[in-house]
């Protein structure tokens, strides 16, 4: 499936698993998770590289200052969805694994270890080890839902790395009908979770106008 699909469901998984209790931790969970949903798509050809990366720099930009805004403006405390009882230096520590994941991602070829189960766990691990539980499952329900959309398509992911073979179900092409109705779908469904957890009644809104 097309990113616009796996960011969308990605974000709408994530919410009605996690049920964040207000707009920020609402803003926390959306951004941990768009980032974890369109991840697995760094390993895409070079022309795609740099528009993922600036794509997930600009997620973590808004996320850290919607949290910095929450807590110093608002008298927000996110730490149950962005902070653990690690110390700076181990954040550290990990937050270089990461990197370094992601450049190893980029190397691979693309529907291969970043399409993995095992892609899944390292970098839920290391979500774990930099923020927290929660943050960590937040990201590890919207890089399922990657691998799970691009199941169906008709070009095979490797999806038990390092393990050889791909795997598929030949359903629907990754740009199809079905990609635009997901898409759709997970946009109306994330903004409706959103906007609900959040305390945001905009779809009433819109009904009353």
């Amino acid at each position: 499936m097309l990113r616009a699909t796996h960011l969308s469901v990605g974000v709408a998984a994530a919410l009605a698993v996690l049920q964040p209790d207000n707009l920020f931790e609402c803003l926390a969970v959306t951004g941990i998770a768009a980032v974890g949903s369109v991840i697995s798509d760094i390993d895409a050809d070079q022309s795609k590289v740099r528009r993922e990366a600036d794509l997930m720099l600009g997620i973590g930009a808004a996320v850290l200052a919607a949290v910095m805004i929450a807590q110093t403006r608002f008298h927000v405390d996110l730490t149950k969805y962005l902070s653990g009882n690690q110390t700076l230096s181990e954040r550290s520590v990990t937050a270089g694994v990461f990197i370094i994941l992601c450049a190893i991602g980029k190397m691979t070829p693309h529907r291969s270890f970043m399409h993995s189960l095992a892609a899944g766990v390292i970098f839920t691990m290391v979500a774990y080890t930099m923020f927290s539980k929660q943050a960590a499952l937040a990201f590890m329900i919207a890089f399922m839902t990657h691998i799970l959309l691009d199941l169906p398509n008709c070009k095979g992911i490797q999806l038990f790395w390092p393990i050889p073979g791909h795997h598929c179900f030949k359903l629907c092409a990754s740009n199809g009908w079905v990609n635009r109705i997901l898409c759709l779908a997970g946009t109306v469904m994330a903004i409706n979770l959103f906007t609900g957890f959040a305390g945001i009644s905009i779809f009433n809104w819109i009904i009353k106008k």
